[in-house]
């Protein structure tokens, strides 16, 4: 399945080039790293991770909050994530076999 889900990243206030993801509409689904772009490649890893969970656990998928919905502070940054459940399921099952 596909998902696109909007994420919140906060600038850490006390280390530099850090980032702490959150996706609002994910309970429990959040996460950190450094620099913008490595913010954004983990906050999709995450995703990918917790939708599979979701789905294998048959659990209620919530429904995306429209990213013009959602209010931030003035130093957040609010983007939206994909994530393909079937294609991380793939490439998770070649890096087991390897």
């Amino acid at each position: 399945m596909r998902y696109v889900y909007p994420a919140i990243l906060t600038p850490d206030k006390e280390v530099a080039d850090w980032y702490l993801i959150r996706f609002p509409d994910l309970e429990g689904c959040e996460t950190e790293d450094g620099d913008l772009y490595g913010a954004l490649f983990r906050a999709a890893e995450v995703l990918n991770e917790f939708m599979t969970k979701l789905e294998d656990t048959g659990a209620k998928i919530p429904e995306p909050t429209d990213i013009r919905n959602i209010k931030v502070d003035g130093d957040e940054i609010v983007t939206l994530i994909k994530a393909d459940t079937d294609a991380y399921r793939l490439i998770r099952a070649k890096i087991t076999t390897m």
